[in-house]
Parts: C-alpha cells; structure tokens; sequence
C-alpha cells in the first residue's frame, strides 16, 4: 500500500510529467537478469528466461494513465453506441 506521505509528492510528479510531456528516464529503465527455467544444461543460456525489474513508480504512473485512456475509450463508445441508437431510431 502507498504510504500517505508520498501521495502529495508523487502527484506533483505525475502531474509536472503530464504537462511536460516527459517521463523521467529512471521510470523507464529496467534491470534485466536471467531467470534458469528449471529444465535442461545449466551452461545452455536458452535454458533462461530474462526477467525485467522495473521502476515501482513508473510502474504506477503506467497504470494511472492507462486507467485514464481506459475510461476516456469507454466514454467515446458508449457517446457513438447511443447516437448509433437515436439514428437507429430516427430512420424507422
């Protein structure tokens, strides 16, 4: 769970990213380490999965923003879905 504290913080950068239009690059980079799938030669790099440890805050701004597409997509449906209907209506 987020801690109180932070939530102020984290708005202001959420908020100075979206109207600058820039991520910070620490939210995009990522760790990549190799995970051994528990099958086949050890020595054999194929027997490895690479795993990608990413920035918990960017993680979070990606959700948020995803969220907000999300519902702005739906509202736009359902707009054209009902206007589909009263044309509907209108033609019979």
């Amino acid at each position: 769970a987020l801690k109180l504290s932070l939530l102020r913080p984290l708005a202001i950068l959420f908020n100075r990213s979206m109207e600058t239009c820039q991520i910070p690059d620490q939210w995009k980079e990522a760790n990549v380490t190799a995970i051994y799938k528990n099958k086949g030669e050890r020595q054999d790099p194929g027997n490895y999965r690479p795993v990608s440890l990413t920035s918990q805050i960017g993680k979070f701004f990606e959700r948020i923003i995803r969220e907000n597409i999300v519902n702005y997509m739906e509202k736009i449906v359902l707009s054209m879905k009902a206007n589909m209907a009263l044309g509907a209506r209108n033609l019979a």
